[in-house]
Order: C-alpha cells, then sequence, then structure tokens
C-alpha cells in the first residue's frame, strides 16, 4: 500500500511539474460569498458542501448530518456562475458529497461535477493502516470529477463566406480530474488545510466547421496546484492565508487573506480579505462580505453570505456574489 502510495505522489508530482503549458483551466474555482469576501483564503476554513471545490477534507467538518448549499454570481450580468451541493455526515468519521458547477450560455458553458468523500486520520489509522501520530488529527478528502464543456451553439456567431461556408466552430470537451485534500487542527485555535488540485487530469476536445479550419479532436492538461491554508480563531476573530502555488510555467503563485469577525453570538458576520499574484503582485483583488445565521426549525440552521469583489485591474469586473447554506 505504502509503495503504490508514493508511487503515485511520484508520478503526479513529474507530470505536474514538467507540464509547459497549463492551457484554459474549466470553470470558475471561486464559489461561495463567505469564501470570495476572505479573499479565497479558505482551504483551512472550508466546512459545508462546497468543500468539493476548496479542500474535499472540509466535508468532515460540517456542522449538520444534511447539508445544502447553493451559490449564484453574475459576470457583466451576461454570465452566470451557479453552484448547487449535498453533503452527507455518513459516521462522525466519514463524509461524502456531491456538487455540479455551471456557468456560460450557447457561445461557451462549462459544467463540473464532483463526487466527494472525506475521513478521518483516526479512523485510517485504527481500520486501516498506521499513520504517524500528525496524521491522526487530520481529515483526509478526496474528489473525483467531470468536466464538461459545449461551444459554438449561438446562432450570432455564424459568419459565411463568399462560397456560403460557415466558419462559425462548434464542439464540445469532456474530462476528468482528481483532488486530494488535508484539513486538521494543530491546536485549539489554529487549523492547516492542503489541497492538491488536479494531480492527475486530462481533457479531450472536439471542434468542427464547414471550411475544415477547426483545430479537431486534441487532448490538453488542466492546470495543477497545490494550495498550503493557516487559519487561526481568536475568540470572535478569524484570520485565514493561502499560499497558492501553481505548478506551470505559464501561470503565477498567489497568495490570498481573509479576516472576520462575528458578533451578536455568531449571527452576524462581518468579512474582507485580499489576494494577489505573489511574485509580480498583479492580478489584485479587494473583497468585501457579510454572513447571517440563524436557526429557523428545531434544529435546522440556515447561512446567507454576500460578498462583492473588486478587480483592480480589469476595469467591469467586479463581482457580486450570494450564498445559501441549509444545515439539519
Amino acid at each position: 500500500m505504502k509503495k503504490i502510495f508514493l508511487l503515485f505522489i511520484f508520478l503526479s508530482i513529474f507530470f505536474g511539474l514538467f507540464t509547459e503549458l497549463s492551457n484554459i483551466d474549466p470553470n470558475f474555482y471561486n464559489y461561495d460569498a463567505r469564501a470570495m469576501a476572505m479573499g479565497g483564503a479558505f482551504t483551512a476554513l472550508t466546512d459545508k458542501p462546497v468543500s468539493v471545490i476548496w479542500n474535499p477534507a472540509g466535508l468532515n467538518e460540517m456542522a449538520g448530518k444534511h447539508n445544502l448549499a447553493f451559490d449564484n454570481s453574475s459576470l457583466h450580468k451576461l454570465v452566470s456562475y451557479n453552484f448547487f451541493g449535498y453533503g452527507y455526515k455518513v459516521t462522525p468519521d466519514f463524509s461524502t458529497a456531491t456538487g455540479i458547477t455551471y456557468c456560460g450560455d450557447d457561445a461557451l458553458s462549462e459544467l463540473t461535477i464532483y463526487l466527494s468523500g472525506a475521513v478521518k486520520g483516526n479512523f485510517i489509522n485504527n481500520k486501516l493502516f498506521p499513520l504517524p501520530e500528525f496524521f491522526q488529527r487530520f481529515n483526509l478528502g478526496m474528489n473525483m470529477k467531470y468536466f464538461g464543456s459545449f461551444f459554438g451553439n449561438n446562432s450570432d456567431g455564424a459568419y459565411f463566406d463568399g462560397s456560403g461556408l460557415n466558419h462559425q466552430v462548434t464542439g464540445s470537451a469532456h474530462g476528468f480530474g482528481l483532488d486530494i485534500g488535508l484539513q486538521g487542527k494543530i491546536s485549539s485555535s489554529q487549523t492547516l488545510g492542503f489541497l492538491w488540485r488536479n494531480p492527475i487530469n486530462n481533457l479531450w476536445w472536439n471542434s468542427e466547421n464547414e471550411v475544415g479550419t477547426a483545430q479537431g479532436n486534441y487532448t490538453e492538461d488542466i492546470p495543477t496546484a497545490i494550495v498550503f491554508g493557516y487559519a487561526i480563531e481568536k475568540k470572535n476573530i478569524t484570520f485565514s492565508l493561502d499560499y497558492d502555488k501553481s505548478h506551470h510555467r505559464d501561470t503565477e503563485d498567489e497568495i490570498k487573506t481573509g479576516l472576520e469577525l462575528k458578533l451578536f453570538k455568531n449571527i452576524l458576520a462581518l468579512r474582507t480579505g485580499y489576494s494577489r499574484e505573489l511574485l509580480t503582485a498583479e492580478n489584485k483583488k479587494f473583497s468585501l462580505g457579510t454572513g447571517f445565521q440563524f436557526n429557523i426549525w428545531k434544529n435546522t440552521k440556515v447561512a446567507l453570505d454576500l460578498a462583492y469583489q473588486i478587480f483592480y485591474e480589469w476595469e467591469g469586473h467586479n463581482a457580486l456574489r450570494v450564498s445559501c447554506n441549509i444545515m439539519k
């Protein structure tokens, strides 16, 4: 078992580090208003079905046995980004979840489907194989993902030449990905998180048009990244920090920070965050947000979160995000 695990890690690092270009990453990862408001520094904090995006290990920290999550954001009032997820706590040591993200229109749409699970480290140590004492404190999570993309179906995209042939390119893409995550407390107030996104993946494209200039059938990799997260909570204040390490030459490392203040016995939360590329200081984003949590029926809780993100360099690309989580 250990030899297989070590071989898996070696091969994944090899293919990730030596990929020349990362190409285009399908779908938009910045789902969940709380995460967005905290600058995306969420790897060590995630504890709802949206953990399938941020860190699947966080599924074991879900508050209820049944957890529903909805999320929506629009860009320029044209493209809508949507997430729906359901998490189920099977036992105190094991949780599962499924989720779906969708964005786009007839010109280009992207879809990701997640099947995820998380297990506690002490369960692995007691039931499967021994772990070092430090890792027994952590949750281990894994995502299996389906990627789909569909393009060129918009009626206003046609371009006919003098021969009456249409140059519009249509087609689709299908692929898969795998994520591995860790999350656990190293003290009563400090939490560490780790996400290895897409160490194994592939995407198959098919495109065509009437004049034969489309690229046709080809494959490409999806960007691989390693994210390290840290969070510290003192009384009603939480500070979080993420370091997003890219594996590719055409993507930059990112640093993300977030701050959350909880008021009125955790009913109200105020949040802010900041992120940027580490070395270039480009792609800077500043965010603000708020959240409300309350009981609606017996043991059923609802959390409503709002976030607004400001893009410094990209004028007009600011985004408003709304999320709802129901826990029972």
